[in-house]
């Protein structure tokens, strides 16, 4: 790889899932210092073990819940302590919840506003201060389901 991203520390939410792993291995592979989280214990520890074991640079914070605007903050405050910055934000993070508009329950519709919107503005919320210092970018991720619906 060119090394893109050398030295760079990049905080990479739901490290746990198939993009949020590859997304780490990727980024560690191009000389980042990955920070990543996952509300999934075991998961996330399986990326931590694989980026390290590649040679990677990896601290991860498992679990993580990003509604919980304290739980932002705690990432945010590993990434500094780790590595003094941050560069880079990519929100992968997400839950998906999926049924049909016209019977879909108010419950269904707060879970996915919140684990889906919310989570990504508490993030990005809480890392702004040392993202803008540094001129750094956020990363933002979506589901085909933005573009094609399943009304």
């Amino acid at each position: 790889m060119s090394g893109r991203l050398a030295g760079k520390v990049c905080v990479i939410t739901g490290t746990g899932g198939s993009i949020g792993q590859a997304t780490a291995w990727l980024f560690a592979k191009e000389g980042a210092h990955v920070v990543g989280c996952d509300i999934d214990p075991s998961a996330a520890e399986a990326t931590l073990a694989e980026v390290r074991s590649k040679g990677g640079s990896m601290v991860s914070m498992h679990p993580c819940d990003l509604t919980n605007p304290e739980s932002c903050r705690e990432l945010v405050d590993l990434a500094i302590r780790s590595h003094g910055r941050i560069d880079v934000l990519y929100n992968n993070a997400a839950m998906a919840y999926f049924a049909p508009f016209s019977s879909m329950p108010d419950s269904v519709w707060h879970s996915t506003i919140n684990e889906e919107l919310h989570l990504v503005f508490n993030l990005t919320r809480a890392a702004w201060e040392y993202l803008s210092r540094q001129g750094g970018s956020v990363i933002s991720t979506a589901s085909t389901a933005g573009w094609i619906g399943h009304a």
